[in-house]
């Protein structure tokens, strides 16, 4: 086992944790504002719910399509596989 081990995988579990807790508290704050709307009028709650929807899906697909064209993402996961496997800090693969 190596010396960092059970620290790296503590941070993950953690940072697993926070990935979760972040995307409930997206999906109920959706919903509390989609009923907002549907108690004000139901094609006020269906238009709010699918502008939602549309925008988080809009939003992935840009932030993927950069990551992509810039390749950032693939020398982030590098980094990170590097980093997992116990390389040198900042070394890509």
């Amino acid at each position: 086992m190596k010396t960092g081990a059970p620290m790296r995988r503590i941070l993950t579990l953690l940072a697993v944790f926070t990935v979760i807790a972040f995307v409930l508290i997206v999906v109920r704050e959706t919903a509390a504002v989609v009923t907002l709307a549907r108690d004000f009028h139901p094609v006020a709650g269906q238009v709010t719910l699918w502008t939602f929807v549309s925008v988080y899906g809009i939003w992935t697909v840009w932030e993927t399509a950069i990551r992509v064209m810039t390749r950032k993402g693939k020398t982030a996961a590098g980094r990170v596989a590097a980093f997992l496997r116990g390389g040198p800090a900042g070394s890509a693969v």
